[in-house]
């Protein structure tokens, strides 16, 4: 576990990895998005620049909804949040989606046709994002007695507090991050085969939703998240069902036009 990557030179100021393996994770996905571009009657500029806008609406999405969900804690002290700011996937996900759409719009670009683009980049990146959350040592998982478990030596991360108490924790984070390559793979996978447009982003919504739910299961840091049933039921977890209901039932309107097409 290395939170600090390296000091710069002259300055010495930490260059830390999860800093780096994020903006890893935007220019794989840029890259993984623009390659899939033309198959998708797309130019690789407009595939980029609308991705470049998601990127910018979803951090500022992932904070708000942090916020909001830590809203108390948040008003107590804005700059505890200002020195160390905490995102949420799903807040990112909706505000990015909101500006690909807009994008698209002012543009006169198939929206669906640019989610199925996003539909494969966006896990791949994400992955790489969450490889950076185990590094820095948030988003850490419960303890457990498996072989699978780890020790994070940082005390000044929140996993290495929690580890120093607690011993090995699960590395929710590493099985998330497999668990996206594995949800990548699967909807490239079906993108091999002719379908309706905008099928591959409701695959992915409906496969990351399930994996979602699940990893939750193995989170350990209660403090950091909110619970819409205590101890049962996340805010990411409720989100989850959502979305995995708005899948199926746009994967039914998707089907539809495409009978009425043919």
């Amino acid at each position: 576990m290395h939170p600090i990557l390296l000091h710069l030179p002259v300055t010495d100021r930490p260059l830390y990895t999860y800093s780096v393996l994020v903006l890893a994770a935007c220019a794989v996905g840029l890259a993984v998005g623009a390659r899939r571009a033309r198959r998708h009657g797309l130019e690789q500029f407009d595939v980029v620049a609308a991705g470049l806008l998601a990127i910018a609406a979803g951090l500022v999405g992932a904070a708000a909804l942090y916020v909001a969900i830590h809203w108390r804690a948040f008003l107590a002290d804005p700059m505890a949040f200002a020195h160390q700011p905490g995102v949420v996937f799903y807040g990112g996900f909706i505000a990015a989606a909101g500006a690909a759409l807009a994008y698209a719009r002012a543009y006169r670009l198939p929206f669906l046709a640019l989610a199925d683009v996003t539909a494969v980049a966006l896990p791949v990146g994400h992955a790489i994002g969450r490889v950076g959350c185990f590094f820095g040592g948030c988003c850490f998982g419960a303890p457990t007695t498996s072989p699978l478990g780890v020790r994070f030596p940082d005390p000044t991360t929140p996993a290495g507090e929690a580890s120093a108490f607690l011993g090995a924790l699960h590395p929710v984070q590493l099985y998330e991050a497999a668990g996206l390559l594995v949800v990548a793979a699967l909807v490239a996978l079906l993108g091999r085969r002719r379908r309706a447009p905008g099928m591959l982003m409701v695959a992915y919504v409906a496969l990351y939703a399930l994996l979602r739910i699940a990893t939750e299961l193995f989170r350990g840091d209660a403090a950091a998240r909110r619970f819409l049933v205590p101890g049962v039921l996340s805010t990411s977890q409720a989100i989850a069902l959502a979305l995995l209901a708005a899948a199926a039932a746009g994967a039914l309107v998707l089907r539809r036009l495409g009978e009425r097409a043919s």
